[in-house]
């Protein structure tokens, strides 16, 4: 097991010791960034052709849920940083449950948009973007999961919990940022949606004698 903790230690070392400024700092850039291309792109109507049809409304509900989940997680993990130094009582009250919640709603969200979200899919539903950004969720989900199960089992001493501890940190940072690139895809295809949606509009007004 010490081989264990070396290696999770080697990773956790790339944490930042300011977590709370790393993160607001991150995802705010990350925010910024994807606020300007969504403005760009409104401008100057650069948008993908080949739109398909909306999912399915159980297929947007679970993107809502999951995206939902995510944001509170962040807003509770911050909470309690701020308040209290870490993450404790009715901010890890609410962690803990939404991260419940989470879990199960990305196992649901990776049974039904796995399919469609395959670089390969011929399926005009879900962009480049919006296919990365689900798979990035679901890994670093996934991750940021599968660090507190291993935390359940009573094999690792303090110094390893403490580790994968900053590992969850780190993995939670991920799925914040992973979340942002989804949710921009999702605007991106919803525009390029009702861009062919009108453009079909004209065509058939066009036709008509």
């Amino acid at each position: 097991m010490t081989e264990v903790e070396r290696f999770l230690g080697d990773l956790a070392a790339r944490i930042s010791s300011d977590y709370q400024a790393v993160f607001l700092f991150t995802a705010g850039a990350a925010l910024l960034v994807s606020l300007l291309h969504l403005l760009a792109v409104r401008f100057t109507g650069r948008l993908r052709p080949d739109a398909g049809n909306r999912p399915g409304w159980f297929s947007r509900l679970l993107a809502v849920a999951v995206l939902a989940c995510v944001l509170l997680l962040g807003t509770s993990a911050l909470t309690g940083l701020y308040v209290h130094g870490a993450v404790l009582h009715w901010p890890l009250f609410g962690h803990v449950a939404v991260g419940g919640a989470f879990l199960v709603a990305l196992a649901l969200f990776a049974v039904v948009r796995a399919a469609p979200s395959r670089f390969t899919a011929r399926d005009g539903r879900h962009g480049r973007l919006t296919r990365l950004g689900f798979w990035l969720v679901l890994l670093t989900g996934a991750a940021t999961g599968a660090t507190v199960l291993l935390m359940t089992f009573p094999v690792f001493s303090t110094i390893g919990i403490e580790r994968l501890l900053d590992l969850h940190r780190q993995f939670g940072l991920g799925l914040f940022l992973s979340a942002i690139v989804y949710a921009h895809g999702l605007v991106l295809d919803s525009w390029a949606r009702r861009a062919a949606d009108a453009r079909n509009s004209g065509l058939n007004t066009a036709s008509e004698p």
